[in-house]
Parts: C-alpha cells; sequence; structure tokens
C-alpha cells in the first residue's frame, strides 16, 4: 500500500490492518461505558411517510413523474402551511454575556458568497446565514422565512410565499425580491458558463427559471421532477448552503462578490465581527433575528449568549488540550481523547447519523473498458472484501460513534430507509471469485487502485478508514492500492472534472432525512458532472421513485428505488458516524439534532 498526501494527519502511517486497528484501541477508542445517546429519531426508521415529506400542499399531488411543462405561473393552491400569526406567551430565556469558542479541524473556503460556498463544509455560515424553510429534531420541514410551499399539479414548478418582518444584520427588510435574487444568483443558467461556482453547477442544470410570481410569491420552474427539491435546497435541514442575502444590482459579479465576503449581510443568529483567514471567524448575536416569541413563534431560536469565537484548529491534541485547559469551549474529538475531555471536566455529545461515508467510482462510465469499475459485479467484490463492522469497533470503538448500517445518504432515519440497503457483508471468498471470473485471478491484471480522501470537518479518522480499505484490498484481493490525502476542495473539482475517472473517491457527506435531491443529482441527471452512470433505463426508474409525491407511497416508492441502486452499487455501503461532539464544563446544556452535519440546533447551547 502507498500513500501520498498534500497534508500529513497524525496516525496515518500504519503497517498492516491488525496492527492499525489496535494501535487504534490502545490509545483509548474501547471507552464504551457511557451508553448511547438516544434522541427522539435515534437508530429508528421513520414512522410515518409525512414525517419526511418535502411538499406541504394540501392540493392533489401528481404520483409519477409528469411530462407536461408549464409555461405561466402555476394557478393558487390553498396554503397548508402557514407562519404563526399571533404570539403566544412564552419567557424568553436569558441572554449570558459570555462567549463560546468553537475549534474546528476544517472549516471550508472561507468565502461567504452563496454560489461559493459548496454543500455543508462552510458551517461557520450555519450561524449566519437563513434558509428560507425551517424545520425540527424531527426531520419535519416547518415555515420560515418561507411561510408556505407547494408544488404545482404538474410536478414541475415549486411555489412559495416569503414572510414579512425578517431583518437582515443592518437593519433592513428581507423581501421577496432579496428571495428571488438569491435563488437566480445560486442557480441561473449563466451560472454554468460564467460563474466560479463549484458548489451549484447540478442544481443549476435542474433548475429551468426562478421568477416572482405575486407580491410575496416566487416559483421555481423545474426541467424534471424532484419531491425532494424544498428539503435538500430550500431548507435548514438540508445540506446546501443557500442563505437568502441582500438583492444586489446584478446576478452575477465578481468585485461585488468579493465585497459581500468582506462584509456578509445576512439574517441568521449571528452577525460577523471579525475574520482572521485561516484563523478565526468571531460571530456576535443578532437580537433581532425573526425565530422569536414576540413575531408569534412558540421557541426562541436566537443565541442564549452574546459572542462566538470559531478558531481554525487542524491538529486533534491541540483542540483536546484547549478543551481540558479552558481555553475552549466545543471541538470535534474523537473517542481517543474522551479521557483527557472528562479529566477536564468535559463531556461528549453526539450527533445522531451526522455524517456518512459516501464511496464511489467517478465517471467510471467514460471508458469501460479502461477500468474493472464499470462492472457491477467488480464494484460489490470490493464491498465484500472489507470488514466494516471490524472498523466500526477497532477504529472507532464501537457503535456509539460508527455504524454499519444504511447505503450512502440513505441512513435508518432517512425515507425510505430498510435493513436490506445495509452494507454488503464480509464475504472474501466471494470476492475473490468474483475477481477470478472477471478474468482477474488473484487480483492479475486488475491494475492500480487509486483512493482520494481527505481530512474531515465532522467524520473522524477519514484517511485513516480509507487506508483500513487498502489494507484489506491488499490483503483478501492482492491488489496494488495508493491512498492519496489530499485538499478537500480541489478534489471536489477534480471530481466534477473527470479527473478521477477509474479511481475512487472516499468522503464524507451530510446525512439528511430526505436523500431524493442527492440521489437526482447524482444518479437521475443526463448530463450532470456530478452523475454516476449514463443508463437511461435507471435514469427512468430514479424519476419514477423521485417522482412521486403522495405521502402515502412515497416511503415505498423510495425504498424501492433505493433497493435497485443498492443492487448497482455505484458506491460502496459503508456506514455512518454520529460526530462526538467535546463540550467543556462551561457548557451548560446543548441538545444537537440528528442528521447534521454542523454544529445544529446553536440556540439550545447554554453557559454557566
Amino acid at each position: 500500500m502507498k500513500l501520498r498526501a498534500m497534508v500529513k494527519p497524525k496516525a496515518l502511517l500504519f503497517a498492516g490492518l491488525f496492527v492499525a486497528l489496535f494501535v487504534a484501541v490502545a490509545c483509548g477508542s474501547s471507552a464504551t461505558s457511557t451508553p448511547r445517546p438516544t434522541t427522539a429519531a435515534a437508530a429508528a426508521q421513520p414512522t410515518t411517510a409525512a414525517a419526511a415529506q418535502p411538499t406541504t400542499a394540501a392540493a392533489a399531488q401528481p404520483s409519477k413523474a409528469a411530462a407536461a411543462q408549464p409555461t405561466t405561473a402555476p394557478a393558487a393552491q390553498p396554503k397548508a402551511v402557514t407562519a404563526p400569526t399571533t404570539a403566544p406567551v412564552v419567557t424568553q430565556p436569558a441572554v449570558n454575556p459570555g462567549n463560546v469558542v468553537l475549534m474546528l479541524p476544517a472549516w471550508g473556503n472561507e468565502r461567504f458568497d452563496n454560489i461559493h460556498t459548496p454543500g455543508g463544509g462552510n458551517n461557520y455560515l450555519k450561524f449566519m446565514h437563513v434558509d428560507g424553510v425551517f424545520g425540527d429534531k424531527t426531520g419535519k420541514l416547518i415555515p420560515g422565512v418561507i411561510d408556505t410551499w407547494r408544488i404545482a399539479s404538474d410536478g414541475l414548478s415549486w411555489i412559495y410565499t416569503v414572510r414579512e418582518g425578517t431583518k437582515f444584520h443592518d437593519g433592513s427588510d428581507l423581501t421577496i425580491d432579496d428571495a428571488v435574487w438569491t435563488y437566480q444568483h445560486a442557480w441561473s443558467k449563466g451560472c454554468l458558463e460564467s460563474c466560479t461556482n463549484i458548489g451549484n453547477p447540478n442544481t443549476a442544470s435542474a433548475v429551468k427559471r426562478t421568477e416572482k410570481t405575486g407580491d410575496n410569491e416566487l416559483t421555481i420552474f423545474m426541467e424534471l421532477i424532484d419531491s425532494g427539491f424544498t428539503f435538500q435546497q430550500m431548507s435548514e435541514l438540508g445540506p446546501d448552503v443557500e442563505g437568502i442575502h441582500p438583492k444586489r444590482d446584478v446576478i452575477y459579479d465578481v468585485d461585488l462578490e468579493r465585497a459581500f465576503d468582506k462584509n456578509p449581510i445576512m439574517a441568521g443568529q449571528m452577525s460577523l465581527v471579525d475574520h482572521v483567514i485561516s484563523e478565526k471567524i468571531s460571530l456576535q448575536r443578532f437580537d433581532d433575528y425573526f425565530y422569536q416569541p414576540a413575531n408569534g413563534y412558540s421557541e426562541d431560536r436566537r443565541m442564549q449568549f452574546e459572542t462566538m469565537d470559531i478558531l481554525l484548529v487542524p491538529e486533534e491534541a491541540t483542540r483536546a488540550a484547549a478543551l481540558q485547559a479552558g481555553s475552549a469551549d466545543v471541538a470535534i474529538l474523537s473517542l481517543q481523547t474522551r479521557g483527557q475531555v472528562e479529566d477536564g471536566g468535559g463531556r461528549l455529545i453526539f450527533g445522531e447519523q451526522g455524517v456518512y461515508w459516501w464511496v464511489f467510482f467517478p465517471h467510471q462510465y467514460v471508458d469501460p473498458a479502461s477500468t474493472p469499475f464499470s462492472d457491477k459485479n467488480i464494484r460489490r467484490a470490493m464491498s465484500y472484501a472489507m470488514d466494516k463492522e471490524l472498523m466500526m469497533e477497532k477504529l472507532y470503538g464501537g457503535s456509539e460513534v460508527a455504524v454499519a448500517k444504511g447505503f450512502g445518504a440513505i441512513t435508518p432515519n432517512t425515507t425510505g430507509y430498510s435493513p436490506d440497503l445495509d452494507p454488503l457483508p464480509f464475504d472474501p471468498d466471494k470476492a475473490r471469485q468474483i475477481l477470478a471470473d472477471a478474468g482477474y485471478p488473484n487480483g492479475e491484471g486488475f491494475g492500480k487502485v487509486i483512493i482520494n480522501t481527505w481530512v474531515s470537518t465532522a467524520l473522524p479518522f477519514l484517511p485513516e478508514s480509507a487506508l483500513v480499505a487498502a489494507d484489506f484490498w491488499e490483503k483478501e484481493l492482492n491488489l496494488e492500492v495508493e491512498v492519496n490525502v489530499g485538499d478537500e476542495t480541489s478534489l471536489k473539482k477534480a471530481w466534477t472534472a473527470g479527473d478521477l475517472q477509474g479511481q475512487i473517491l472516499w468522503r464524507d457527506n451530510e446525512a439528511r432525512v430526505d436523500a431524493a435531491g442527492i440521489t437526482r443529482a447524482v444518479y437521475g441527471t443526463a448530463t450532470g458532472s456530478l452523475r454516476f452512470h449514463e443508463d437511461d433505463a435507471l435514469s427512468a426508474k430514479v424519476a419514477i421513485g423521485i417522482g412521486d409525491f403522495n405521502p402515502d407511497t412515497r416511503t415505498k416508492s423510495l425504498n424501492d428505488l433505493y433497493k435497485i441502486l443498492h443492487d448497482e452499487h455505484l458506491e460502496l455501503g459503508i456506514g455512518y458516524v454520529n460526530i462526538p461532539w467535546a463540550v467543556g464544563p462551561r457548557i451548560g446544556t446543548w441538545e444537537p439534532w440528528p442528521l447534521a452535519f454542523f454544529p445544529s440546533a446553536p440556540w439550545t447551547m447554554t453557559l454557566k
């Protein structure tokens, strides 16, 4: 096994699998005395199909993909979800005047304009921006800045209304024009050619146009049906960063985008005070954040402390020492440092199903003869040859942190999950027979396997887990494997550019209650740069599965689709991680939500 690294994370060099795993245990990962935390969503399937549905229309919904394309704004339909109009009597919590110090191993590219902030990696934005649709800890979408939403009868237009009274950080009002501009800025077709966006080109290819269609209404016209669009792209429960910005004079302008990075005006719980590149982002509480009892909401989602410093600290030992010494309050750590955290009076809090392994074979379909990974059976053999349960136990300390369940984005709390979507069992004999039948006996003629990975913001030991897989494939299949630990942004660009063809991308990704959106992006888009295949018949099956809006049948439709994708194995099912957030003794309470990649529900965090 060879290792190439642009960065050098701790403990990357092992001699072999069992040495690596038991060294990890000896370092402290065997601590299992504390019971696994439980939440309302922990380790259980959704009990009803409607609990995680992205649509809220009471009008009749299409049950399957429709061919008709709308040419005008859809007719008005009943509003099924509405923001509160009267203010209940709620005791508002006192605000602690203190400062919270959050340490992260990585935090994205330090941009603030949403076309430059791909996915959840720029997790500091979750404190600053405001998504359109909100959610709760059960995975249900609820009114926010967008107070009603519905799908047109043909399934190709999403209609949203925007509430009045939301304030930006500079005190100005957030209007329908700001929301329309934001979504045009994120998804207009011009972005595919003219802007430097690396986060949303696939969504831009799926959105036909965004228009203002009423005094407080906007409509997003789609190129194709996607029942998960509102959840994926418009809600705070989804992984994408689409915070509403103040409208600018033009849709795209490099100078204006850079100016916004220097003075980002948003509408979230906190506003920017200071930004030191590669060091610190300082935030302060936004007192006028709209989600509070004074505006008719039953919950106060304003911060319960005044300021926060987010520090970039790549080294886990440094983060652990700072937490122990009291110079940090919250940090991502692993079980290896649990004892150190507890010695300092702190504890671990787990974000259930926060992140999953997303392991796939980029652009293997471009030249099928050039890579064994174009063969479905070979892809399945790679999974059979890896003992995922052993990796979870020995590298992560067991199911308190890492669980070998689910298939990619479909974890146990995702709509459409069933146990037959779990990872393939460890069966090296079957894996070796598959390779022999395909003409690669004892790995002969297979060629070098290259795994590309990075140091994760939230998934502990991501590069180390890739090395575990490499060790299994060398030992069980006699393959030559090289692990390349690179920069996250660079590797994502290489993937979308097609430069990783015939290789493996071993990455983390944000867990989600609804996986229809990401399924559309990688399995159901004929021309997108993220797509996993060029099989028209498979794309048609995806369109049917994600085109079901009926709450009585949608869960089964998605489950049927996911079983088809599991059989194709265009990605490897590995499992998910309960993100271990370490908190110091100054933190009184915090209840992070399940299925959240970022520090979720920060308004529940209190200081002693």
